[in-house]
């Protein structure tokens, strides 16, 4: 056997006895690895950590931003509906005000036109009854006969006329005088006051057939009336 051969024998010898009485041999370096290892792998998670914390506050900071956005939108359209609805009710409630006073006052205008109305065809029946009157003469006369008709329980009779009808009315004494048989007589009397028509004093009263008291009544049954 060699030298080297020898060398080589003893050192197999020597390593296996000390893995048979349980010495095992240690490397440098290699008790370090495993801890290397580990901060790296911690160093990795959190590094992993913080990336998914900022991306996910970025995206919640996204997502945030665009439902407020959202959400303010709504809230604006939905005060904009609002208070279209307040003005809406206030319009309506302001036009029906309105069309209520509109409809009183249109009420009170025909009311007054009605009664302006009255007054001016009152007005001018008086004056084509005076025209009357005063061009055609029998029209007092024939007024006179019909008062003379009602007249009963009196003896005597004066009848108040307008001087201008007077010639005329003494030509017809006798055929007024007979009218009421209850009529013993009658006077025929000028009244620069009488307009119009007659009237007609007994002692059992007065009968007023002046155009002027006949039209006051019939504006009174007009008054009533409305």
């Amino acid at each position: 056997m060699s030298r080297v051969d020898a060398k080589a024998a003893k050192t197999a010898e020597t390593l296996q006895g000390k893995l048979l009485f349980g010495e095992i041999p240690t490397l440098k370096g290699v008790q370090n690895k495993p801890q290397r290892l580990t901060d790296q792998i911690d160093l990795i998670k959190e590094k992993a950590y913080q990336d998914g914390y900022k991306a996910g506050m970025d995206n919640g900071m996204r997502t945030g931003i665009a439902e407020g956005r959202k959400a303010g939108l709504e809230m604006a359209l939905s005060d904009a509906r609002s208070q279209r609805n307040k003005e809406a009710a206030q319009f309506f409630e302001d036009w029906e005000h309105l069309r209520a006073d509109l409809d009183k006052a249109i009420e009170g205008w025909f009311a007054q036109a009605e009664e302006t109305l009255t007054h001016m065809s009152m007005e001018v029946v008086r004056r084509i009854l005076a025209t009357e009157l005063e061009t055609n003469h029998m029209v007092a006369l024939s007024i006179c006969k019909d008062v003379l008709q009602l007249v009963t329980h009196a003896k005597q009779a004066r009848i108040l006329i307008n001087p201008s009808d007077y010639a005329l009315f003494e030509s017809h004494r006798d055929e007024l005088a007979m009218l009421s048989r209850d009529l013993k007589g009658i006077e025929i009397v000028q009244d620069h006051t009488i307009t119009s028509g007659v009237m007609v004093e007994t002692e059992a009263g007065i009968i007023d057939a002046t155009v002027d008291t006949r039209l006051s009544l019939i504006q009174e049954e007009f008054d009533q009336a409305a």
